[in-house]
């Protein structure tokens, strides 16, 4: 079920944020701990995107982030 989520999604929106922020991936990479490359294959998807790794991305674009889970009723009436 969860291996699903769109992940793309994610990625997009750290990358928009980053832009909107001013931060190229050389400018992140140095605020939260890591190598350019290493930000580059997190925000094209090429490696996992951890939780640590979301938060850290989103706090330095100046973002926090929000985690919910809720019932949709069209698949609560389709179990």
């Amino acid at each position: 079920m969860f291996t699903d989520l769109p992940i793309q999604r994610v990625t997009s929106v750290l990358r928009f944020s980053a832009r909107e922020a001013g931060m190229s991936q050389e400018k992140l990479a140095a605020k939260v701990g890591m190598s350019q490359s290493a930000v580059g294959r997190r925000l094209s998807g090429d490696t996992p995107l951890t939780l640590a790794d979301l938060d850290a991305i989103a706090t330095a674009c100046g973002m926090r982030v929000s985690i919910s889970f809720a019932e949709i009723e069209t698949l609560a009436a389709a179990s």
